[in-house]
């Protein structure tokens, strides 16, 4: 579901997927397309999201939360991605902005859930 600010996802039993899900999945499958890469999230997801960029060769960068804050460090760090709790996920492909509107592969989604 989106609103084209954020976008959250729901499993084949309109089970709620929690964002910190979301973000280590998208991570994860966008360090295969582009390895070495940095991530940014926010604080509020290092549960399981630090570990999954580390296993998959990227560098995790916490960012404070917030549209400007994410925004200015993709840019600062040419980060490939970057992911908040909020459901907000942001693009280096899109400007490094944000879309509710999926990744800019919609079909890549649909493969990687």
């Amino acid at each position: 579901m989106c609103d084209f600010d954020r976008c959250f996802f729901f499993d084949e039993r309109g089970m709620f997927i929690e964002s910190y899900y979301l973000v280590g999945l998208f991570a994860r499958n966008f360090l295969q397309q582009s390895p070495g890469s940095c991530v940014i999230l926010d604080p509020r997801l290092v549960w399981n999201t630090l570990e999954i960029i580390a296993r998959h060769g990227g560098e995790p960068v916490i960012s404070k939360t917030g549209h400007a804050f994410i925004k200015a460090r993709m840019r600062q760090e040419d980060a490939i991605y970057g992911g908040e709790m909020s459901g907000h996920h942001y693009f280096r492909d899109f400007g490094y902005c944000d879309s509710g509107d999926d990744p800019p592969d919609p079909d890549a989604t649909n493969h990687w859930l």
